[in-house]
């Protein structure tokens, strides 16, 4: 149920920092004699930090044959100058995204020891003791980054290993290794932790009660529903919004009335994810709170309550989904109409229908696929018309709609629609007619 940098050939993101640079890596750190992994480390002492993050990546990416370069990896761990995302194993994804939007950057920043840390937990076993040392040395930074890398590693039995030693972290004095340690217990997902997890909710720190939250959702282990349910009224809205979001992960119907409780929070995110975890849950008995929520101020709450109402699938949901038709917001009016869909009830095809003259192609598109689904022969004439929409892919939608309901009706203007100029729409078209046919 949440920055971006532009280049050509190469990324550049540059990011203020008070660092001085120069060798990190301590003088009894014995270098590869020779090979490629030689220049790479090298690299890690690099006085720039981008460099040194680069550097660890592209350790990290050879994977099992990075592990002579392990111990200057481990000296690099708790090198915490932010920077932007490194080149080395970005995603055509990401790349994307940094294009178009340069100033999401911080949602994808990292540091040089973070990259370490990745690098490690990519090379595997061999990694296991130099991090366990590390999480039990004198830095934070560098505890914190190895808390990180041993959630990280693919491989079970180092993972049991270090399960011990990352419980006994989340009582460290630093938060930042808390909060670390209780994400890679989250990535684990070990029962053995829900105990020790449920305490971090209780934690002095929002970050780590907050991952505590997720953590709990990840292990799906129902004994942590009252506490959750109880973590819905933290005083930070981030610990009630992951709070609610593991309570969907949960799908316990003992947490349905505490969801709908916090549907009145105060933040509209925490009530977005609340209307996101009732829907999980599915029960009806959050039904006429969330079809209030179809009210509320803030779109993405009014959209989340329409998918809502749709995954827990009860006719009493119809009227006001029809209302939320005439939303302000297209997108809520779209997750409307999918909900419709999905409820599959013949009192929604006049509002449907109505809805495929909508302003928006996809509140249109997505009104075609609900009438489809309801399958109602009350609904040719619309889809008929839409048949001649001026977006292509409500055509195509309607098209389909029209081959789901297998009406004669629509014979006529299927067979007009096999000459459009879309073939997506004529190939649609064709197959509606074959579905009259049968």
């Amino acid at each position: 149920m949440g920055k971006r940098a532009s280049w050509r050939a190469r990324l550049l993101i540059l990011v203020p920092a008070t660092f001085v640079g120069g060798p990190l890596l301590s003088g009894d750190v014995a270098l590869p004699a020779s090979g490629p992994l030689r220049p790479l480390v090298e690299r890690l002492s690099s006085a720039s930090p981008a460099e040194r993050a680069e550097a660890a990546c592209a350790i990290g990416q050879r994977r099992g044959e990075g592990a002579p370069a392990l111990p200057a990896l481990a000296g690099l761990l708790g090198d915490s100058i932010v920077i932007g995302p490194v080149e080395c194993g970005m995603s055509e994804w990401l790349r994307k995204v940094l294009v178009e939007k340069p100033e999401d950057w911080r949602r994808f920043e990292t540091s040089p020891g973070r990259e370490a840390a990745k690098a490690m937990a990519r090379i595997g076993r061999p990694a296991l003791d130099p991090l366990l040392v590390t999480l039990g040395g004198p830095k934070p930074t560098a505890r914190a980054d190895a808390a990180f890398a041993l959630g990280e590693i693919d491989d079970s039995t180092a993972r049991q290993k270090a399960l011990p030693r990352l419980i006994d972290a989340l009582r460290d004095d630093n938060e930042e290794v808390r909060e670390a340690a209780v994400r890679s217990l989250g990535e684990i997902k070990d029962p053995e932790a829900v105990a020790p997890l449920l305490a971090a909710l209780r934690d002095t720190a929002p970050k780590v009660r907050a991952e505590a939250a997720w953590a709990l959702g990840e292990i799906r282990d129902t004994r942590a529903v009252e506490a959750l349910m109880r973590a819905l009224w933290d005083a930070e809205a981030p610990v009630r919004s992951q709070a609610a979001w593991a309570l969907g992960e949960l799908q316990d119907r003992r947490a349905v009335e505490g969801l709908m409780g916090a549907l009145k929070d105060k933040d509209r995110g925490v009530r977005k994810q609340v209307a996101w975890a009732l829907g999980e849950v599915d029960d009806a008995r959050a039904v006429p709170l969330l079809a209030r929520a179809l009210s509320d101020v803030d779109a993405g709450v009014r959209a989340q309550a329409a998918w809502a109402l749709g995954e827990i699938d009860d006719g009493t949901a119809v009227e006001p989904l029809v209302a939320a038709l005439q939303d302000a917001d297209a997108h809520v009016r779209a997750q409307a109409a999918w909900a419709m869909g999905e409820i599959d009830d013949a009192r929604a095809v006049p509002g449907l229908v109505r809805a495929l003259h909508d302003g928006d192609a996809k509140v249109r598109s997505q009104a075609a696929w609900a009438l489809g689904e309801i399958e109602n022969r009350e609904a040719v004439d619309g889809l008929s018309g839409a048949l001649r929409d001026g977006d292509a892919h409500v055509r195509k939608q309607a098209a389909w709609a029209l081959g789901e309901i297998a009406d004669p009706r629509a014979a006529g203007p299927l067979a007009l629609a096999l000459k459009d100029p879309s073939p997506e729409v004529r190939k649609q078209a064709a197959w509606a007619l074959g579905e009259m046919k049968e």
